[in-house]
């Protein structure tokens, strides 16, 4: 199988339920266990308030979420069209630090199995989260 499914969404937080929905379902056919498919539908879905929170500031523009289904797994790419972020920056708040908000790398990094961004686009970055379906026979992943 190698399907695509997206979705373009306003960058707004009340559309990122719609990308937990895509995602978990486009799992679902890509052949991923429930609870993989939930983790990975959780990771898009904090990229997405990560792009909506730190790429738009709270202006108007768009997020385009593709979910790629291969026969190893599922990769979505979660693209924006807002200001840049600085690499170094890109990461969670210390733990120790209790408070809202802050951990949306850090549940990205530890929901999935990689984790990558894009800012080879000329305008706006392209967030990557993959999940490999575990091979049954030996438990390691599988990365078709």
């Amino acid at each position: 199988m190698n399907e695509v499914v997206s979705m373009t969404i306003p960058a707004s937080a009340q559309y990122v339920r719609a990308v937990r929905g895509l995602v978990g379902e486009a799992a679902n056919l890509a052949g991923l266990p429930d609870k993989e498919g939930k983790d990975l539908a959780l990771a898009a879905a904090e990229g997405c308030a990560n792009v909506i929170t730190h790429c738009y500031c709270g202006q108007a523009g768009k997020i385009v979420v593709r979910c790629l289904m291969r026969p190893g797994g599922l990769e979505v790419r979660i693209r924006d069209f807002g200001a840049k972020p600085n690499p170094a920056t890109i990461r969670s708040r210390d733990l120790a630090d209790i408070r809202p908000g802050g951990l949306g790398v850090f549940l990205m990094q530890n929901l999935v199995d990689d984790v990558r961004y894009d800012f080879t686009h000329r305008i706006g970055t392209e967030v990557i989260l993959k999940k490999r379906k575990a091979d049954n026979a030996s438990g390691t992943a599988n990365d078709d």
